[in-house]
């Protein structure tokens, strides 16, 4: 179990040949202990050795000589390298959830692929998860290399997270997958103007129920239109293209479903009505993140008339009266967290906050942390170093 991590679990392993599961996370697991895994344990489905650095390419060698059906398998920060994992995709085909640090070179490793040949043995793996974190400082055509060959090797993938995109091709290829439910995508710092994504989500937006886009262009109408199942929404460094009325135009629509939306830098003189939108058609939201923001009065009267469902409300390092927050908690009864670290409230506001809650018998839970005092004794800076602007940028969480 994870924490167990003075004693050997050998003893014990040989004796569970009915057993599952192991969560075996931040033990001393190793290559001898895969053995008698390997040897012992043949219905085990999910193997979890997260963080167990006595774990090598020998000991995957030797699962793989009689495997079991395994399902699902972290092997990350352990001592193991793509090679291992290699041999663990074409050896373990009922594999669905691996877990590792880099699991496209594992992929390309396994099909015989390098940077500069085609795809010598078109493997296709069962995997539904994928993560492919790309280096900005590798050839442009790196990442469209290892989208190349995972979209034919994992046509099954339903959970994908992709970072530093550059390329309209590479979204072009990311919407081959055909099967995906949960996706986080982000587009590369240095692409300018942003990366237009509507043709994603015009292509598969209708299965998503978890969607988080960083540093992309797209039209909250088109966004509301193609994906009527999300139920977490994540935003960061947002830029939306439609120009009328976003209220008046999507009047039809909404987001009935979404339960989480997850908005991070951005800025609010400038799109508004947009996240207004989001906010005021979405029912059933229960979380709301406005983390690295700034907004009017008109989008605190949005927040406090239309989260009907409200339990949580994180205002991270945005800068909000303590007034706005003690009508928050008189007007969301079913409101349980608040989070307020960083975000322009005092250590006094913060006692009368929790006075008004314990007045009220309420049971929110508030987060607060300021850390504006602490940084200026810290170098002794005088008040006129900081306004209320630089207090929301001072440390980020």
């Amino acid at each position: 179990m994870p924490g167990i991590k003075k004693f050997n679990c050998d003893h014990f392993l040989k004796h569970l040949s009915k057993v599952q599961v192991l969560q075996l996370a931040n033990t001393i697991f190793s290559d001898n202990s895969m053995a008698i895994i390997t040897k012992n344990c043949h219905e085990l489905k999910s193997l979890d050795v997260y963080q167990c650095s006595r774990v090598s390419d020998k000991g995957l060698e030797i699962l793989c000589q009689a495997p079991p059906p395994l399902e699902n398998l972290n092997i990350e920060h352990t001592s193991v390298t793509y090679r291992g994992v290699a041999l663990v995709l074409k050896k373990i085909p009922s594999l669905t959830k691996l877990f590792f640090d880099n699991v496209p070179r594992a992929i390309l490793e396994a099909t015989g692929l390098n940077e500069t040949s085609g795809i010598s043995n078109y493997i296709v793996f069962n995997l539904n998860n994928l993560v492919i974190l790309n280096n900005p400082m590798r050839p442009e055509n790196h990442l469209t290399t290892l989208l190349n060959v995972c979209t034919i090797s994992c046509p099954n993938v339903q959970n994908l997270i992709v970072s530093e995109i550059i390329t309209e091709e590479q979204l072009d290829l990311i919407s081959t997958f055909e099967n995906l439910i949960i996706v986080s995508l982000q587009c590369s710092t240095i692409v300018n103007p942003k990366l237009y994504i509507n043709s994603f989500l015009q292509i598969r937006g209708s299965k998503l129920t978890s969607l988080s886009l960083t540093s992309f262009s797209l039209s909250v109408k088109l966004l509301a239109s193609c994906c009527p199942n999300l139920e977490s929404l994540g935003l960061q460094y947002p830029s939306f293209e439609d120009t009328e009325d976003i209220n008046l135009a999507c009047m039809d629509l909404g987001f009935p479903r979404l339960k989480v939306f997850n908005l991070q830098n951005a800025s609010l003189e400038m799109n508004e009505s947009q996240i207004s939108f989001i906010i005021s058609s979405s029912p059933n939201l229960e979380e709301l993140h406005m983390v690295y923001c700034f907004f009017s009065d008109e989008m605190r009267e949005i927040i406090l008339q239309y989260p009907k469902k409200l339990t949580l409300l994180n205002l991270n390092n945005t800068i909000v009266s303590a007034d706005f927050i003690e009508e928050i908690i008189r007007v969301h009864n079913d409101l349980e967290r608040l989070e307020l670290r960083n975000s322009g409230i005092s250590s006094t506001e913060y006692d009368d906050l929790l006075d008004m809650v314990d007045e009220m018998e309420k049971k929110v839970n508030i987060s607060w942390a300021d850390y504006t005092e602490a940084i200026r004794e810290l170098y002794r800076l005088d008040d006129s170093a900081f306004n209320t602007m630089q207090k929301r940028y001072i440390l980020k969480l």
